[in-house]
């Protein structure tokens, strides 16, 4: 009997501390502008970054920000008011360049090295001039560029670097990896010959690859 009271008790603590599941909170935001020339400017982003290239003379971003919180009302609300600190900005230069830059809640340096920089993730999809040249730095998080031939640049603090180039077009590669290794299936190590790559990945690695689609 007794045994059985125990039983009973454990279970009604076990509900007592159960809480319903979280729900995903989303805030998507999509901005655009037009771009004639010079190179675009990607400064520290942070979660998983797509850059691809089009036929449109303009750039646009839709940058979805994600998060988890309890089902109710007011907690959905706070979620959604947390998502919304995190800004992500694009403007455009007098020189024609554009720069889109991501600020995010105020935390100790410190901190977000050791635990991360909060219980968000980020997914950016950038679409680009298809000779535009890319300047990237970025956090931690994959970045994946598909069919941009013009120069590109691009360091990498955790993650991996995906390029998938357009069949034409020569190319300098410089791919470097301090963890992780490099893959390759195009030529060019010659300096000066047509577009430069320039690949660093502290922790990940790199793969450069044709995408099958010409410019």
């Amino acid at each position: 009997m007794l045994g059985k009271i125990v039983l009973m008790a454990a279970c009604a603590a076990v509900l007592a501390l159960a809480k319903p599941p979280e729900r995903a909170v989303r805030v998507v935001t999509t901005d655009q502008v037009d771009f004639n020339g010079g190179a675009i400017h990607v400064n520290n982003a942070y979660g998983e970054l797509n850059v691809e290239g089009w036929d449109e003379p303009r750039v646009e971003i839709t940058v979805t920000r994600s998060t988890f919180r309890p089902p109710g009302q007011k907690e959905q609300e706070e979620g959604t008011a947390y998502l919304n600190r995190i800004k992500v900005t694009m403007q455009k230069a007098a020189n024609g360049d554009v720069e889109i830059s991501t600020q995010f809640p105020g935390r100790n340096r410190l901190l977000r090295v050791i635990h991360g920089l909060g219980d968000f993730t980020l997914d950016y999809r950038i679409k680009v001039p298809r000779n535009a040249k890319l300047s990237i730095r970025h956090g931690v998080g994959d970045v994946i560029i598909l069919n941009v031939g013009g120069d590109i640049d691009a360091a990498i603090r955790s993650g991996d670097i995906v390029v998938q180039l357009p069949d034409q077009g020569n190319y300098t590669v410089d791919a470097k990896c301090k963890l992780g290794s490099v893959y390759k299936d195009v030529d060019g190590s010659q300096a000066g010959s047509g577009h430069t790559l320039h690949l660093r990945s502290l922790v990940g690695g790199i793969s450069i690859q044709r995408s099958g689609v010409g410019l």
